[in-house]
């Protein structure tokens, strides 16, 4: 198909689409963080995943996260930053307008803050994401994989995604925790079609720390270890509200 290179991006998008041809449309990493071109894109197209209002309350970790934290699952101590957070290495300074592990460091008392700069209590663990699918009434968990962070190997800056391994195997105590994030999440927010959870497997728990309201990058490794196609999948289900009719991957699908 044909590509268009958007030279400012993403301010000059909603520009671009008026003259694409019509249909409905999609988005990935990045652009939930900007709900009000979101909101413009909505109104010039149909929207197959979340919707603005969904995006800013649950790219909110006050609102998205504590929701989960009121349910009883573990959620990191999330803080508006303030002078009497400890700088000992313990806590992330974190931004609301992230994507891929850009803009966050560990808070160590000597950072410009930034609208939106907050602080995430550090958990030690292994960091995974979950991938969900989910019409309104069902949560279907796609499979879950290991994020490939901090690692010096990568090349990438501390904190910055640089791929995933997968699917991972987890323990039914962990299994039963992301279906609950999953299951959560929809019935209190709304969430639609594709979206995942970051978190920290520690302690036999799992731990979000961070909400992704759309395709996740790692569903591109649960696809080809379960050959499925979730562009299908998201599609069938913002379209017709309906989940698969039998399970699209193997022994890593919880539902």
């Amino acid at each position: 198909c044909q590509a268009t290179q958007i030279k400012r991006y993403p301010q000059d998008l909603a520009d671009f689409v008026q003259q694409a041809p019509q249909a409905p449309w999609m988005y990935t990493g990045g652009l939930e963080n900007y709900p009000e071109i979101v909101r413009t894109l909505e109104e010039q197209r149909f929207l197959w995943g979340n919707g603005s209002e969904v995006l800013r309350a649950v790219r909110n970790p006050f609102v998205g996260l504590q929701a989960l934290r009121n349910e009883g699952l573990c959620v990191p101590d999330t803080l508006v930053w303030n002078p009497e957070i400890p700088n000992d290495g313990a806590w992330l300074l974190k931004s609301i307008r992230s994507s891929g592990g850009m803009r966050v460091t560990v808070h160590a008392g000597q950072h410009r803050l930034r609208p939106g700069d907050y602080c995430q209590k550090k958990i030690d663990g292994k960091s995974c994401s979950a991938v969900y699918l989910a019409t309104s009434e069902d949560t279907l968990v796609l499979g879950c994989t290991e994020q490939l962070i901090d690692q010096t190997w990568t090349g990438a800056a501390p904190f910055a995604y640089a791929g995933s391994v997968g699917p991972v195997t987890l323990s039914l105590a962990v299994q039963h925790d992301v279906l609950c994030v999953g299951n959560i999440l929809r019935e209190q927010f709304g969430l639609r079609g594709l979206f995942g959870v970051d978190g920290i497997v520690a302690d036999d728990r799992f731990w979000s720390v961070d909400i992704n309201p759309r395709y996740p990058a790692s569903t591109e490794i649960l696809e080809r270890a379960s050959e499925f196609c979730a562009a299908e999948l998201h599609m069938a289900v913002c379209r017709d509200d309906v989940l698969p009719a039998r399970p699209v991957t193997s022994s890593e699908i919880l539902h």
